[in-house]
């Protein structure tokens, strides 16, 4: 099975239980993404590669001993309102800049207990108050497709096509 950047979370967590890719190679592949694309996009403020890279080894180790997880050795980012241990968590407020949670929070918890390799966290807008990622605290994340509209004209295109299929 071929993986890319644009393969599903179902269709890399298969290809890493067949073993035709490990969760070291996957976890490089999309750091290396982010860090090619994310300049111009502003998409994840948060990053954590080191803690990521250290996830992937340990479920690579995992995955030879045999272990499953629902989303084992899986690259993933979580919103910067997710309570992340040792990870800034400001709901884009600038009165909450430079709080660093000592705990994390149910979300963060269930998505590492089944194995996710948390790569960072993406940019949100003011208190979770709108569709697109504006903070005062991280900037406005753009459209991947077209950095001159926001990504919700992404999803309008998306969301008009469907329609027309």
């Amino acid at each position: 099975m071929s993986i890319d950047h644009f393969s599903t979370a179902s269709e890399m967590v298969e290809a890493l239980a067949q073993k035709d890719i490990s969760a070291t190679e996957l976890t490089e592949m999309h750091i290396q993404r982010i860090e090619s694309c994310d300049i111009a996009l502003n998409a994840i403020p948060v990053r954590a590669f080191d803690r990521a890279r250290e996830l992937a080894r340990l479920s690579d180790q995992k995955i030879a001993a045999g272990q499953a997880g629902a989303l084992l050795g899986l690259p993933m980012t979580l919103k910067e309102s997710t309570q992340v241990t040792g990870l800034p968590q400001t709901a884009g407020l600038e009165l909450f800049k430079g709080f660093l949670p000592t705990a994390d929070g149910s979300c963060a918890t269930r998505t590492l207990d089944a194995g996710a390799v948390l790569l960072g966290k993406t940019n949100i807008p003011t208190g979770l108050s709108d569709w697109q990622a504006d903070s005062p605290v991280y900037g406005r994340t753009l459209n991947p497709w077209d950095v001159s509209r926001t990504p919700v004209a992404a999803l309008a295109v998306v969301l008009l096509r469907s329609r027309q299929a």
